[in-house]
């Protein structure tokens, strides 16, 4: 089992190796280990929501796809849903309103995985990784897992944590409806 936290913590601890002059390897792991304990963190949260029994939680992780994830993630980060999804919540007699945690949280998702894609990806980055660069791109994990603990256990904010969740998973199967 991927621990999210765990993954935070290693993310962390990355920026503490190669005291006087870090590696390019070791800024651009860190980076991309932000990256990924965020989307376990969502994972793990999702496949909660769709599934009780751990080993079909181990199929549904497997239907979360990254593409996908940042689709709908950046439709929550701007806070206005489209008409389908906006139903959901007045057929709750609710508003369609995205917290501004997870709208954060959901941004966060957009920019560490455009920044592991860069990360893991181009070898022809024109400046080299720095420390500080590096760490601004975990102290946003870290700020996005706040966000996501706070917005995930307001009471109030269920609905659209629900509905989150599940377009991670189902964002374009949903449609424009």
């Amino acid at each position: 089992m991927i621990r999210a936290t765990n993954l935070l913590a290693l993310s962390r601890t990355m920026l503490t190796l190669d005291a006087t002059k870090p590696k390019q390897e070791t800024l651009r792991r860190a980076i991309s280990t932000a990256y990924y304990a965020l989307f376990n963190l969502l994972l793990d949260d999702g496949c909660r929501q769709v599934a009780t029994a751990p080993s079909l939680r181990d199929l549904v992780r497997r239907g979360f796809g990254h593409g996908e994830m940042k689709k709908a993630a950046r439709v929550f980060q701007g806070g206005t849903l489209p008409k389908h999804v906006a139903r959901v919540f007045e057929a709750a007699k609710r508003t369609p309103d995205v917290p501004a945690e997870l709208r954060r949280v959901a941004k966060a998702f957009v920019v560490l995985q455009e920044a592991r894609h860069e990360a893991d990806y181009d070898p022809t980055r024109p400046t080299p990784y720095t420390r500080k660069e590096a760490d601004d791109w975990i102290a946003l994990a870290e700020a996005a897992f706040a966000d996501w603990e706070t917005v995930r256990g307001r009471p109030l904010d269920a609905l659209a944590v629900e509905v989150f969740l599940a377009g991670l998973l189902l964002w374009d199967r949903w449609g424009k409806g």
